[in-house]
């Protein structure tokens, strides 16, 4: 007696192929919109560097001398107040979100003068369909008079 062989797949074989491929295809999916929404995070970042950068590029400018005979100081937090900027992102929609600037300056010491100079840009973020974060760019540096 002689057994018949069949040529083809099983049913088992075509759902495990099926489960396989839905798998794969969800993976990929779910690397495109994470990939997606890193980027669109990291051109938020980058704005909120360039607005603090800017704002610490504006008091590293402000005069500030001791040793003339009518001295001048335009580093005071009064010319520096709480500064907001609205940005637009166009990644396949126009988004729009807000920079904040908060400059701090510190007297660290009068002799010799030395401030401590800090800027805060907190920006939000919120993906789409998620609750939103806030987040916060730190710089600061240390300032001398201009002699």
């Amino acid at each position: 007696m002689r057994t018949q062989r069949r040529l083809g797949f099983t049913l088992v074989e075509v759902v495990i192929s099926l489960a396989i491929l839905g798998l794969t295809v969800s993976a990929i999916l779910f690397g495109y919109t994470f990939c997606s929404r890193q980027a669109e995070w990291g051109a938020y970042a980058l704005t909120a560097q360039a607005d603090a950068e800017q704002r610490l590029a504006q008091v590293r400018v402000a005069r500030w001398t001791t040793l003339t005979a009518s001295p001048i100081d335009e580093l005071v937090s009064s010319n520096f107040p709480m500064q907001v900027s609205t940005r637009d992102y166009n990644a396949g929609r126009i988004t729009t979100f807000s920079v904040t600037n908060f400059t701090t300056l510190t007297v660290i010491s009068t002799n010799p003068p030395l401030k401590f100079v800090r800027v805060d840009a907190v920006w939000s973020f919120v993906p789409r369909g998620r609750a939103g974060q806030i987040f916060t760019n730190t710089l600061f540096t240390y300032r001398g008079p201009d002699e």
